[in-house]
């Protein structure tokens, strides 16, 4: 008896409409829960964002159930809207997860 290998699988993806639904299936498998942070690592990313001076930064977020990561220059804080506006993307405060200076 041989191995059926990939061909087990292609009934699958027989359909075109079936390959989209299984992509997005796929994608939302690997999303987690938001991840809390300690009161040591919120004073960290404050004390980062307080004590910069220009230049990059990168930044670990939260976004849509993933944790992403950006190397970017800070154009702006606004405080009352709560989100970093940067020269790659804006983040909002409460999505931050880590802000490391970049030398």
């Amino acid at each position: 008896m041989s191995d059926r290998g990939m061909k087990k699988w292609a009934p699958y993806k027989s359909l075109i409409e079936q390959d989209h639904f299984l992509g997005n299936m796929m994608h939302d498998k690997g999303k987690i829960a938001k991840p809390k942070l300690s009161n040591e690592q919120a004073e960290e990313i404050d004390r980062a964002l307080r004590e910069y001076q220009g230049g990059r930064l990168r930044m670990r977020y939260f976004q849509n159930g993933y944790v992403k990561e950006v190397c970017q220059s800070i154009k702006k804080i606004d405080l009352v809207d709560r989100i970093i506006i940067g020269s790659e993307l804006s983040i909002a405060l409460k999505d931050l997860l880590e802000v490391i200076v970049s030398e």
